[in-house]
């Protein structure tokens, strides 16, 4: 598993494709685990990464050569791995120009007293299984927070929530009128 561990990150350090917006591919091992006790060699071991993808990179693309280093290493090594993909997120765009989008900025700009501007982010999130059905669907990702997420003590002030809510009717009024 280590083996394959060390394959696997210099292969994804080797991609170089870049995406405006998302950056690189990137892959980040988020656990490892294996064994039953500190004097005994594991007879199973579990690796889980998480990779945030590009549409530049294809994720079917990804998983083919995952799938030929695992191939390698049984080959090679007389190992047993086998890849389980829990998750299948695939990166998405919208035009910055889309009606949408201009109509959240316009009114987030008057709710909110800033500028707002576009932008990316290589973050898992729902648009990629609300684009399966249409591709070309518009997706945003906008809404309340902080510098809290993804922590213990995540968290989002009420006033702030509730500006959004107010935003959010604003977008929508205007959006369907």
């Amino acid at each position: 598993m280590v083996a394959y561990s060390q394959d696997q990150h210099a292969f994804f350090d080797s991609l170089t494709a870049t995406n405006p917006v998302l950056g690189k591919t990137v892959a980040v091992t988020t656990k490892f685990s294996g064994g039953q006790q500190l004097n005994s060699v594991p007879d199973v071991a579990t690796l889980y990464e998480k990779v945030r993808t590009i549409p530049e990179v294809p994720n079917d693309w990804i998983l083919d050569r995952l799938n030929a280093l695992i191939a390698d290493q049984n080959h090679n090594q007389a190992a047993h791995l086998t890849l389980q993909v829990l998750g299948d997120k695939r990166p998405v765009e919208s035009d910055p120009q889309d009606r949408l989008i201009q109509l959240l900025q316009d009114i987030a700009q008057q709710e909110l007293h800033q500028t707002i501007p576009t932008g990316g982010s290589a973050a898992g999130t729902d648009a990629s299984e609300l684009t399966k059905a249409n591709p070309d669907t518009t997706v945003v990702v906008f809404g309340p927070g902080n510098m809290t997420a993804h922590q213990v003590d995540e968290y989002v002030d009420l006033d702030i929530f509730n500006a959004f809510v107010t935003l959010y009717e604003r977008v929508l009024m205007a959006y369907f009128e």
